[in-house]
């Protein structure tokens, strides 16, 4: 393939930015992190329009999602592009849990690509704060069914989904039908950021999932929860990465008579880090030996043994669930957000 007709690729990013104040001494650091790897396109979760680039054009997913804003401006999810948007949707359905979820059209390099910026109910979601009329998991499952009868997973053209998932891929003690609530939602869609990414404090919750025509080109970048002086940043790290056309688009998404067998989950493509030294992949190499522990893992989920899952706290600054759920649910000491 010569330089000429090599596929450009697409910078994507996203973070979950633990509701950043634009203008304060964490916003200024989390700004500037943002900004530095020159993103196409970024999806900030629990933060505000003011912690993006200037220089580009934001959507956001509104400000229903059942809590007072102690501060105008935030919002669960904003997406921002270099690049107009067009077919903006911020409801996606009825049935999806309000706020979290925000759909447009922009131009890239790669040519245009549908992003959906979304934050997956966390798992106490109005259970002892907000309205207060959940069960446990009751409104992350809820999106998650909703979001499913949506077209993305099967989406004939180029697509992104990414945002605060709440869950770790494999599942870090998620129950059980919860998890495969996830893989069903996303079924179709390769999420990249899945397992253990090189850099990273354990695995992500803050994902990129992206339809098959497309394909990371490069490591997995992270914005991490402390800076290198300590400082803080967030209580999740966040990623990005560089995506291409795939040269096996038209293959996977066009081939007539494709057909999902009934009932049957597909677990969602994990690509781990390739090695840098050349000639790639002898049989006990690390990336070879690391693809066969996943699919070890993902064993584990469709023959129901416990693996292992994530939350982090409540959604109002300052209040935080029962001690006793916490230690049952091996959320993040210290954390005081929640999605």
């Amino acid at each position: 393939m010569t330089s000429a007709t090599q596929p450009s690729k697409v910078r994507l990013g996203t973070w979950n930015t633990q509701w950043a104040v634009p203008g304060s001494a964490r916003g200024g650091r989390v700004s500037a992190s943002l900004a530095d790897p020159g993103c196409d396109v970024l999806c900030v979760t629990e933060g505000s329009a003011g912690l993006v680039p200037g220089e580009g054009h934001v959507i956001d997913a509104g400000t229903d999602w059942g809590y007072s804003l102690p501060r105008e401006g935030r919002r669960k999810v904003v997406l921002w592009s270099r690049s107009p948007w067009t077919e903006v949707d911020s409801l996606g359905s009825e049935a999806l849990p309000g706020g979290r979820f925000v759909k447009g059209v922009t131009k890239t390099a790669s040519g245009p690509l549908a992003v959906v910026g979304v934050c997956i109910p966390w798992d106490g979601a109005h259970v002892g704060t907000g309205r207060k009329d959940r069960r446990r998991w009751q409104d992350h499952q809820r999106w998650l069914e909703a979001f499913a009868g949506l077209p993305y997973r099967s989406a004939a053209r180029r697509t992104v989904v990414l945002g605060d998932f709440n869950q770790r891929i494999p599942r870090a003690r998620t129950p059980q039908r919860i998890h495969q609530a996830l893989l069903r939602a996303f079924e179709g869609l390769e999420i990249g950021t899945a397992g253990d990414l090189p850099g990273a404090r354990g695995r992500a919750i803050d994902h990129i999932a992206h339809t098959q025509d497309l394909k990371r080109t490069g490591p997995i970048g992270i914005w991490p929860e402390r800076n290198d002086r300590n400082e803080p940043m967030s209580d999740h790290f966040g990623v990005w990465a560089d995506f291409s056309l795939s040269d096996r688009q038209d293959s996977l998404l066009r081939r007539p008579g494709r057909v999902s067998r009934p009932g049957r989950v597909k677990q969602p493509v994990v690509k781990p880090r390739r090695p840098s030294s050349p000639g790639g992949g002898s049989p006990g190499d690390p990336s070879r030996l690391f693809t066969a522990s996943l699919r070890a893992a993902h064993r584990c989920v469709s023959v129901g043994i416990h693996a292992v899952f994530l939350p982090h706290a409540p959604c109002q600054p300052g209040a935080s669930p029962p001690p006793g759920e916490l230690a049952g649910l091996g959320a993040h000491p210290g954390s005081t957000t929640g999605c």
